[in-house]
């Protein structure tokens, strides 16, 4: 929607909003069921990642910042921006 009407298409703002109304009733009206389903699914506490992969804090930091340095990188190659 708000591309849309960005670029001056004001055929967007009136579907654009009715759809972000449908959206709001929709979760309004599902939440409780689905957020009770998916909370009990995915209760791991208070954990960390890198107390879930079993490693070092400072081992998972360090491989962590490498990892993203590598993938900016590579995305810098292939000029993906």
């Amino acid at each position: 929607m708000a591309g849309g009407a960005g670029q001056g298409s004001l055929d967007y703002l009136i579907p654009g909003a009715l759809g972000f109304i449908a959206g709001a009733y929709v979760f309004a009206k599902t939440y409780n069921v689905v957020f009770v389903k998916i909370s009990h699914i995915a209760n791991f506490g208070a954990i960390t990642m890198p107390t879930w992969l079993h490693v070092n804090t400072a081992l998972f930091i360090i491989l962590f910042i490498e990892a993203t340095i590598v993938l900016f990188y590579v995305l810098e190659k292939k000029g993906i921006k």
